[in-house]
């Protein structure tokens, strides 16, 4: 049987999924703000254990790669790397925002909007934002933006009348202020404010057809990361 594990630990959480080629066989979530790297390996060991998986029974790894916490997301990394490569196996990266907008549209019980803006909390003034059509075509690209730089991006785009989906552990912060930009006639649903989870993953377009594209041999292990603002460092002052 062919099963792949599935990690995170871009923001604040850690989650690992293991699936078959059909079916979810073991899922752990554990909210967290602080101490990833003491809880991704164990967690895996644990899920791989409740899966009744071992890994030369893996046939790919795959982990989100950004935007997120820049510890976060190299504790993740370095984790499915280690993994992929003493098994020999594909190492496949997507997208925290992918990862959230295939959850909100593999929800049947939300309704379908116009947009999808997804915000990602970045624990600085700047929020992680893409906003999406209905098409799932991204009319917000991938970028860090304040809370106005983001109204004032969505207000050059919306088109009165339409629906607005906001979604990410960082969209509550927003719903004011969209909600003045899209009355009387626009409508707003915030049903999901959750970051992202391993489990997200398996929602994301061609996820299932990954077991296929790892019977090929010819592959990476790199990965780019998404961190789409540069890290605040400050320069030692000289003594």
């Amino acid at each position: 049987m062919t099963k792949a594990l599935l990690i995170d630990s871009s923001n604040s959480a850690c989650s690992v999924c293991i699936t078959t080629d059909r079916v979810v066989i073991g899922h752990n979530y554990a909210p967290m703000e602080r101490g990833h790297a003491s809880v991704i390996v164990p967690m895996i060991q644990s899920t791989m254990t409740e899966a009744k998986t071992s890994f030369d029974e893996l046939c790919f790894v795959a982990v989100t790669n950004g935007p997120g916490s820049f510890t976060g997301l190299r504790i993740s990394l370095a984790a499915a790397k280690a993994i992929a490569l003493s098994n020999n196996i594909p190492l496949y990266s997507v997208s925290c925002f992918d990862a959230i907008a295939g959850r909100v549209t593999a929800n049947t019980t939300l309704s379908k909007t116009d947009l999808l803006l997804i915000a990602i909390e970045s624990k600085r003034k700047e929020l992680y934002l893409e906003c999406l059509n209905k098409g799932g075509v991204k009319i917000i690209e991938s970028q860090s933006l304040s809370a106005p730089d983001i109204i004032t991006q969505l207000a050059r785009l919306y088109q009165p009348g339409e629906t607005v989906r906001i979604a990410g552990d960082a969209g509550s912060s927003l719903v004011k202020e969209i909600e003045k930009l899209i009355k009387p006639n626009g409508k707003s649903f915030t049903e999901d404010f959750r970051g992202v989870d391993a489990l997200d993953i398996t929602n994301t377009e061609n996820f299932w057809k990954l077991f296929k594209y790892s019977e090929h041999r010819d592959y990476s292990h790199q990965v780019n990361l998404q961190y789409l603002r540069k890290p605040d460092i400050s320069i030692p002052k000289k003594q």
